[in-house]
């Protein structure tokens, strides 16, 4: 639990060189059980309005997320660390690169902070001190329930998300804009692999297929459907396309694709196919650019991941579950395999 908690982000931005993003070193100053800790790290702005914050303390507490704007000037954010806190957070922007925030912790402690402003300017939106000063912090918020991912059909009956995507919900929701809302239950699930199958009674929609024995390749081609931030930006969902960078992930893990497709938050647990419109693997997770770059001094670009169907076809054989395949060699117009990923691929909510 944190006590009397107050973050202090001071964030100078500038554009890196020839890049299509803007970083800013952040420092941070926070009272945690009466302790005063101050951080140090990276945060990442790019050109689709996100970003993601990285930052750490002398004593080892490491605090991650991401950020997006939801409008002209304001938008909302999220931070995890690693002594179990998150935080939700909101900003407004006061200029290009400047501006200020508030928000709350997991704990119920008000958050306050700045960014590209000085500190005597920086003072006047930090005005929590009263708050901050409370023997007993506001009502616990939980921030680990709740929220949403994309998942695919497989069959009529079975989706695959990510397990993750389903960790802690008490009832699971499969929606689709044209071909309805579902109840789902999920009833198999790999937390090594982040598998998890969701069981719906009738699902209308296409079924993905994927190849016996699929071949990828370095510089193939492929494309994802999913719902980044909840289907905020495109309640149908969206197509994301890119090639395979990779046969690896980080470390040389053999079940992993590193592929450049853009991977957004809510794009996990979606469908990752060839031009062939078959299944070689699923959205997993994108590298934490922010750490690479505190070690590299460069930014990534379009660097994620995605599991290989390897791992999920052996999650389908060890709990029964079928799977559909297919033959042949035709490569479709990128169109038609919008098409197909459309009406497979769904939004998956988790409610707690």
């Amino acid at each position: 639990m944190w006590s009397r908690f107050r973050v202090w982000l001071v964030l100078p931005l500038f554009l890196l060189m020839g890049g299509c993003s803007i970083s800013a070193p952040v420092h941070s100053i926070t009272r945690i059980e009466g302790k005063i800790l101050t951080f140090d790290g990276i945060a990442v702005g790019y050109l689709d309005r996100t970003g993601t914050i990285d930052m750490q303390s002398a004593d080892g507490v490491n605090c991650t997320g991401e950020f997006r704007y939801t409008g002209t000037r304001t938008g909302i954010g999220s931070l995890t660390c690693s002594n179990g806190e998150k935080a939700k957070i909101q900003f407004t922007a006061l200029g290009a690169a400047s501006g200020y925030g508030y928000g709350t912790s997991s704990s119920g402690y008000p958050i306050a902070f700045t960014f590209g402003l000085s500190e005597e300017h920086g003072k006047q939106y930090l005005k929590l001190s009263d708050e901050f000063a409370a023997s007993q912090p506001k009502k616990r918020i939980d921030t680990d329930k709740g929220g949403s991912g994309s998942g695919f059909a497989i069959s009529k009956s079975i989706f695959i998300t990510n397990a993750h995507v389903v960790d802690g919900c008490s009832t699971v929701k499969v929606g689709h804009s044209s071909h309805g809302a579902f109840d789902g239950e999920v009833i198999a699930r790999d937390k090594v692999n982040d598998l998890a199958a969701v069981k719906v009674t009738a699902w209308p929609g296409i079924v993905l297929l994927w190849e016996d024995r699929p071949i990828v390749k370095i510089g193939e081609r492929v494309a994802t459907f999913g719902y980044p931030y909840g289907g905020a930006i495109a309640s149908a969902g969206s197509l994301s396309t890119g090639d395979i960078n990779a046969l690896a992930g980080l470390g040389d893990d053999s079940r992993f694709l590193q592929i450049s497709v853009p991977v957004q938050p809510g794009n996990s647990g979606g469908p990752l196919v060839n031009l062939r419109g078959h299944l070689v693997g699923i959205v997993t997770s994108k590298l934490n650019a922010l750490k690479i770059a505190s070690l590299t001094g460069d930014v990534p670009q379009n660097v994620n991941f995605g599991l290989k169907t390897g791992p999920l076809e052996l999650f389908l054989s060890t709990h029964g579950i079928p799977k559909s395949t297919a033959n042949g060699n035709e490569e479709l117009k990128m169109t038609r395999i919008g098409e197909i990923l459309s009406n497979s691929t769904a939004k998956i909510t988790c409610e707690p």
